[in-house]
């Protein structure tokens, strides 16, 4: 069974529209994280969809085992000892349900937070 992105004019016309209109502040309740993030791209498949988000703000964690938790930017990437793969689960499992409520106002449907796909911290 291939898996292929089904292009036509309902998706093209969602991508334009997220490109637009898609950028939410993140709210007060969602912990350890502030800033805002956008919905960059959006995929159809048969029997999933797929997004990518653009996240800028910072996140609040402990690098270290002997610090205490602080504020960090995108520069936490390239630090020894931190793992990009772990940093962006965090993202994506605090921001599921902002980026689900936001993806549903545009008819997308996401049911796991691995339906966020890529990541782009700004």
């Amino acid at each position: 069974m291939a898996r292929y992105v089904i292009k036509n004019d309902e998706t093209k016309s969602i991508n334009k529209a997220l490109k637009k209109f898609s950028r939410v502040e993140i709210p007060d309740y969602v912990q350890r994280m502030r800033g805002s993030f956008t919905i960059t791209n959006y995929r159809k498949y048969i029997f999933r969809n797929e997004i990518d988000i653009e996240f800028n703000g910072e996140i609040n964690a402990v690098y270290g085992h002997l610090n205490a938790a602080e504020w960090h930017n995108s520069t936490i990437y390239f630090r020894n000892g931190a793992s990009k793969i772990k940093i962006n689960r965090f993202i994506k499992k605090r921001l599921f349900q902002e980026v689900k409520d936001q993806a549903a106002y545009f008819g997308i449907t996401l049911r796991y937070h691995e339906d966020i796909k890529k990541i782009k911290w700004v």
